[in-house]
């Protein structure tokens, strides 16, 4: 299904739900939890806390198209990236069926550490912390430094 059909179906529901008597508000509210059961209840409430200026409908058309399309949800929306970050190891922790302290104590990085990061609000963390993580959750580290752009 192409982006443009998805983002179709997203306005006519929302005008459906708004023709049902839910005001703006509650419309968008039913619309999120209907797209919770697309995308994954966890992903959207991560998302709505994450995804920069909020999720507006083009937005989550973004994210269920990368959802049809077996594509990295991370990668739909712009994510700052304390946030991506986070994503990324909640992921790769779910997949191996773990819980945050199972990945604290395997990894041996102090759980609230761990909880800052998926939580997106570390202030600051280890080279060394994150090489524990990614070893113990079998992933790779990849930084890189750009200039920025004038």
């Amino acid at each position: 299904m192409k982006k443009k059909d998805i983002r179709k179906r997203l306005e006519a529901r929302f005008e459906e739900l708004k023709d049902n008597s839910y005001d703006s508000y509650q419309a968008m509210h039913k619309l999120t939890n209907d797209l919770g059961e697309k995308i994954g209840q966890d992903n959207l409430d991560f998302f709505a806390r994450h995804v920069k200026g909020g999720l507006t409908k083009k937005k989550m058309t973004n994210l269920i198209y990368a959802a049809t399309h077996q594509k990295p949800l991370e990668e739909a929306v712009k994510l700052d990236p304390a946030a991506k970050l986070a994503y990324r190891i909640i992921k790769l922790r779910q997949d191996k069926g773990w819980t945050r302290e199972t990945l604290s104590h395997a990894a041996g990085v102090p759980l609230a550490e761990l909880n800052a990061l998926e939580e997106a609000k570390a202030q600051t963390v280890s080279l060394v912390d994150l090489q524990k993580l990614s070893n113990t959750l079998d992933g790779k580290i990849k930084l890189s430094f750009k200039p920025e752009k004038e």
